[in-house]
């Protein structure tokens, strides 16, 4: 597996964990993550929107699906998807889902994600 597809697994799997500090050494310093309620640029700002969704949805389960590479270089790498995710949130089971883009760059120290964008499915 390549290591930018091996990143988004990964990735996957430390949202899963519901530790930040199992997350962050897979973000870029300087990365900008995009949800549907904000923008959030850089590590403190994405750390607080991540805790905050850890917070909210307990026993949470994210998952992506229908991943698309549409760029990879040797430095970068584009993939758009859709997300679902699963938990509880006041006691009540809920659910939703939509659709992903991220893009992941070579570093130093290996590949990061450098941006992160997910909103709803489009309409169809």
């Amino acid at each position: 597996m390549s290591a930018h597809v091996q990143l988004l697994e990964d990735y996957v799997k430390a949202l899963n964990t519901h530790c930040w500090e199992a997350v962050q050494p897979m973000i870029d310093d300087s990365a900008v993550f995009i949800f549907s309620e904000g923008t959030y640029v850089g590590i403190p700002a994405i750390e607080a929107a991540i805790r905050r969704t850890f917070g909210l949805i307990g026993d949470e389960h994210y998952e992506v699906v229908n991943k698309q590479w549409t760029l990879t270089t040797d430095s970068v790498a584009v993939c758009y998807y859709d997300f679902k995710w699963r938990g509880v949130i006041d006691g009540r089971a809920v659910a939703g889902g939509g659709r992903g883009t991220s893009i992941v760059h070579k570093t130093s120290t290996g590949w990061k994600i450098l941006h992160e964008h997910l909103g709803p499915a489009p309409k169809e």
